[in-house]
């Protein structure tokens, strides 16, 4: 009986999804470290994340309030807002402003080509949750501003063109559109807006 609960027990043991130790926060550009030390919500313990406002510190208490939360919740650790994500009228630490989530990202521009297909996107009414153009567009550059590519496609690393290998073409979805984009240093370049076709309705190659 013994043996049967201990092969139980590993077999659940295996079968429980494997979380790495460390993590690459965009910040970082590459770099990495301990999941603990980030607000990453890949973690071994089932925790959840919320915002909430400093409203006092009584010596070694923090008096949180906003926080959604149920009553009598213990607060495991805090981690300071970052500008992307602090709501209108709270202040970051001068340590945290100063970091982005950008990258060296500082600016996004469409090609004429892709820009006359988002135009036609929106026109036609193929979006879902935009019905104005600059809107649609400002969603997408501040989206793409954040450089979203993982470390693995080249976060952090001087872009290919620049170190002399092929230009690196990535897509993403955005909407009922898939954008097609290259990354710069400093910018990054939409070449295509086009309407997303689901895997499973696509004709067939031959």
């Amino acid at each position: 009986q013994q043996q049967q609960q201990r092969r139980e027990c590993e077999a659940a043991a295996s079968a429980a999804p494997q979380v790495r130790a460390k993590v690459h926060p965009p910040g970082l550009l590459g770099g990495s470290i301990g999941l603990f030390a980030t607000r990453t919500p890949h973690r071994p313990n089932p925790i959840g994340l919320s915002l909430a406002a400093l409203l006092h510190v009584e010596g070694g208490t923090l008096l949180l309030g906003g926080a959604d939360l149920i009553d009598g919740t213990p607060v495991l650790d805090v981690k300071p807002y970052l500008f992307h994500d602090a709501p209108a009228g709270a202040t970051v630490p001068s340590w945290c402003a100063a970091r982005s989530d950008a990258s060296r990202i500082a600016s996004v521009h469409f090609t004429a080509a892709a820009d006359a297909q988002l135009a036609a996107a929106v026109a036609d009414g193929s979006l879902r949750f935009y019905t104005d153009l600059e809107t649609a567009r400002s969603a997408i550059s501040q989206m793409l501003q954040l450089d979203i590519r993982s470390v693995h496609q080249g976060r952090g690393r001087q872009p290919a063109a620049e170190r002399g290998a092929a230009e690196q073409l990535y897509s993403c979805r955005f909407d009922a559109l898939e954008l097609e984009f290259v990354t710069l240093e400093q910018r990054v370049e939409v070449r295509r807006c086009v309407q997303h076709v689901p895997a499973g309705s696509r004709p067939a190659r031959t």
